[in-house]
C-alpha cells in the first residue's frame, strides 16, 4: 500500500512539473524578426517582434511591465532625412507612431507597446519616407492571457488539488486504523 501511495505522489509530482515546463515555455515571449518580403519599395521595414502577450490589458505608456521592439529602416539608396513609423489598426487608416531621422540611408529605434497606440489584436505598422512607405507588417497582440491559461489549466488543478486531498485523507485514515502498542507495565 505504501509502494502504492509513493507511486502516486512520484505521478503527480511529475505532472506538477510538466504542467510547470508547459507553463513556463507558454509564456515566452516571441521576439521572431518580422522583415519585409522583397518588393520594389525603396524602404525596407524591420521589426524584431511580431506577437506580444500581456497578462491583463495594455498598459499605459511609460508604464510598469511594458513590451517593446527594435526596428530598422533602410533605405536601397544612401539618402538623409526624416521619415516617420506609422501604425494603423485596420490598414487603411494611418497615424504617426515615431519620427526617425536617416544617415546615410539607415535609421533605427526602439519602440514600446503602449495601450497610446497599440490594440489587442492585429496592429499593422510601416515605415514612411519622402512620400513612400514600406511594405506593411503586423504585430499581434495578446490581452488578459493570465484568464486564458488559469482557464486552460484549471481542470489539472483542481484534479491535482483533490488527488493531493485524498492522498492525505487516506493517510490520516490509516493512521487512525493502525492499532497503538501500548507498553507493558509489568503488572
Amino acid at each position: 500500500m505504501a509502494i502504492v501511495e509513493s507511486t502516486r505522489i512520484q505521478v503527480c509530482s511529475i505532472l506538477c512539473i510538466l504542467m510547470c515546463q508547459s507553463l513556463a515555455s507558454s509564456l515566452v515571449i516571441s521576439s521572431s524578426t518580422s522583415m519585409s518580403p522583397l518588393s520594389s519599395s525603396p524602404i525596407t521595414y524591420v521589426m524584431s517582434r511580431n506577437e506580444a502577450y500581456y497578462m491583463a490589458a495594455i498598459p499605459a505608456a511609460k508604464g510598469a511591465n511594458l513590451l517593446g521592439f527594435d526596428w530598422n529602416v533602410s533605405l536601397s539608396h544612401p539618402g538623409t532625412g526624416q521619415g516617420s513609423i506609422q501604425f494603423s489598426q485596420d490598414n487603411s487608416t494611418w497615424s504617426n507612431l515615431v519620427s526617425y531621422y536617416l544617415v546615410l540611408g539607415e535609421a533605427q529605434g526602439k519602440q514600446a507597446i503602449d495601450s497610446s497606440w497599440a490594440s489587442p489584436g492585429t496592429n499593422y505598422l510601416r515605415a514612411s519616407y519622402n512620400q513612400s512607405s514600406s511594405d506593411v507588417l503586423t504585430l499581434k497582440v495578446f490581452v488578459n492571457y493570465a484568464s486564458t491559461l488559469l482557464l486552460i489549466l484549471s481542470p489539472s488543478i483542481i484534479i491535482m488539488a483533490v488527488g493531493t486531498g485524498l492522498y492525505f485523507l487516506r493517510k490520516r485514515r490509516k493512521q487512525r486504523t493502525t492499532p497503538v502498542k501500548r507498553p507493558d507495565n509489568g503488572v
